[in-house]
Order: structure tokens, then sequence, then C-alpha cells
């Protein structure tokens, strides 16, 4: 609805506008190849904060949550050196957090598969974190911001926080990691859901829009 609004807003020709979805990846959930567990020696349970030290980001709620709970190890990714650039101070780390940096996808990928908790947080409506897809591709339990669209599209399957508020961060994720079997679950089956209606409502919507007739709609894996 806020894609359609703001395409609105900027004059587009409505009736030829379409706003997919982002689709969680298929076959992620998968086990740890080692790659991870030989790059970060933290102990667990590990919360993955996949970001890129952007504005929007609460970088010093997550750091302040971290102090919160320092049974868990918070693990930052992105390139630190853009921290300050957008405001943020990484100076004086809570001894839980870890920031590996810009990661190789094949690094990346098995932190995914290592991690106990996937967060993604956004201090901003209207937006998608892509990291939500990933956590329910990677079938993790996940923890995201209480904003209206994230709400809408992973409030079934993730734990809610207000990302303003560190203890909140903290009780979320605390809550995540002693629950995670469940909300493991609860991820599997919204990535089944989720690509299950782009296959049968958005891709075919957006067949329809290119004047494709069904029979030449292909099959999705």
């Amino acid at each position: 609805e806020a894609m359609y609004a703001k395409a609105a807003e900027l004059g587009w020709p409505m009736g030829k506008v379409l706003v997919l979805e982002d689709v969680p990846a298929v076959g992620k959930a998968q086990s740890p190849v080692g790659l991870a567990a030989s790059h970060i020696t933290a102990p667990k349970p590990w919360v993955l904060f996949p970001g890129s030290f952007a504005a929007d980001e609460p970088i010093k709620e997550v750091f302040e949550a971290a102090r919160l709970a320092p049974e868990l190890t918070f693990i930052i990714t992105g390139k630190p050196e853009r921290a300050r650039q957008n405001g943020h101070d990484i100076d004086n780390l809570p001894p839980n957090v870890a920031l590996p940096g810009f990661l190789f996808l094949e690094l990346f990928d098995d932190l995914l598969r290592e991690a106990d908790v996937v967060m993604g947080l956004t201090k901003e409506e209207g937006i998608q974190l892509s990291v939500c897809n990933e956590a329910l591709g990677f079938g993790k339990p996940l923890v995201t911001s209480n904003t209206q669209i994230l709400s809408k599209l992973f409030g079934k399957a993730a734990v809610l926080v207000d990302t303003r508020v560190a203890q909140s961060i903290a009780i979320g994720c605390a809550k995540a990691v002693a629950n995670r079997a469940a909300y493991s679950i609860k991820s599997a089956a919204l990535s089944a859901e989720r690509v299950e209606n782009w296959q049968r409502i958005e891709l075919k919507a957006m067949y329809s829009l290119l004047r494709t007739t069904d029979a030449e709609v292909p099959e999705v894996n």
C-alpha cells in the first residue's frame, strides 16, 4: 500500500503499476558448513543482525540491548567504516557484540545457517527489510520492528519489538532464543506461504500485466 501511494504521488500511470513483494529463497535451511564457526569464535547463542550501518538502523539501541542481555552474542555485519558517516558511534563496544565486517556470500550464508536468531530492525516506516525474508528462507527465528509494513508481512512468524527501545529489543531476542524451535517452525511455514502466494498471485499478475497468457506462465521452483 505504501508503494502504491508513493507511485500515485509521483504521478505514475496507476493502471500499469504492480508492486511485487520480495520472496524468500527456497532450500536455504541446511546445516552449517563450518565457515562461520571458524570466522567467529564468540559464544552462542548468536543473534545475527545483517546490516549496513545505514541511518535508519538502531545501532545504539542494539548496543544497549546487548548490555541488557549479556548471555547473548550480537553479530552485526556490514562495513563499520560507514557507521560514522551515518551518525553511529561504534566505539566502546559491549563485550558481547561482534562486528565481522562485510562478508562474502558463502560466509554470510553460513552465518545465517549458524545463527540462533536473525534480527532485522529499522526506525522508519515504509521499509521492507530483505533480511526478514532471509530469516524465513533459512528457517530461522525472526526478530523485527513493529512497523506497520513489517508487522503485516512478517507478524505471523516474528517476534515484534519497538526498535527505539533497547529493553524491547533485548526481551524480544531472549524470547526468540528461548523458543527458537517454535519460531523456526513459524518461519518455515510463513516462507512456504509467501512462496506459494508469489507463484499463485504475484507472478501471474506480473505476466498478466505484460500481456502474457496463463498458458505461457512458467513454473517457478
